[in-house]
């Protein structure tokens, strides 16, 4: 079953990058891959003439503007998560640390002083440094997820799985939110996959390796998020990990 599953798999996409195993690995894969898909569109050196240089300038503009409006929404965001009730004094270590993020992101600008930039080899050591960036970037997306779900709970409340028998006499967004998506080490279900994906205006799409497929079935692909989006990435779900997939 997993065998042809995996066939199906290599013919879609060249290869796939493990991420940590924590509890955190949606988020981490999410973060990750949002960082590397705007470094590659602004590293769309053209490499000959004519369509294909139009073609690596477009996407070198779509790269800046993506990651513009990554930047500004990251940074208006302390305001969204202090509306639901958060401490502003206590979250903004971890907001200036995705708008951090973002921003070393940008190109080198002309000026002497500029921070030095974040490339595609920096960016994999900085966001696996321990007790770091990538852990207070990953803590803050689990805020963001768990507002946009405080948002609208009339609707997001009818994706839960309740029927587990763990909470018994069903359990309300709120309480959700509070065990299942701001504590690290909390799995990452299909609603906070739905969250993220929305309050952060990107396209996710996830191959799922799990057998659901049955025997010839094929592989199951759930898309998360706006179809007009203008930044998709690809994860592989397996039992209880995500991790990154490329075309």
């Amino acid at each position: 079953m997993f065998r042809g599953e995996s066939q199906q798999l290599e013919s879609k996409y060249r290869f796939f990058r493990k991420v940590r195993g924590d509890g955190n690995c949606y988020y981490r894969a999410f973060l990750y891959a949002v960082c590397e898909s705007v470094l590659l569109l602004l590293d769309s050196s053209p490499s000959g003439g004519g369509e294909e240089e139009t073609k690596n300038k477009d996407e070198v503009c779509e790269g800046v503007e993506e990651l513009n409006r990554l930047i500004e929404l990251a940074k208006n965001s302390i305001d969204l998560v202090a509306q639901r009730g958060y401490d502003r004094s206590t979250i903004e270590m971890f907001h200036e640390e995705l708008v951090d993020l973002f921003t070393s992101l940008s190109p080198p600008s002309s000026s002497d002083s500029s921070p030095p930039q974040l490339n595609q080899s920096t960016l994999h050591s900085t966001l696996n440094e321990e007790n770091a960036m990538s852990d207070y970037c990953t803590w803050y997306l689990r805020l963001l997820t768990a507002c946009h779900l405080k948002s609208d709970p009339d609707r997001f409340i009818y994706f839960l799985d309740v029927d587990d028998g763990q909470y018994p006499g069903g359990m309300d967004i709120p309480t959700f939110c509070s065990r299942e998506v701001e504590p690290m080490g909390r799995e990452c279900g299909m609603v906070q996959v739905l969250a993220l994906a929305e309050v952060m205006g990107v396209r996710v799409v996830i191959e799922y390796m799990d057998g659901r497929g049955g025997s010839g079935g094929g592989l199951v692909c759930h898309e998360f998020g706006k179809e007009d989006a203008k930044m998709t990435i690809f994860l592989l779900y397996r039992p209880g990990h995500y991790d990154i997939l490329y075309k």
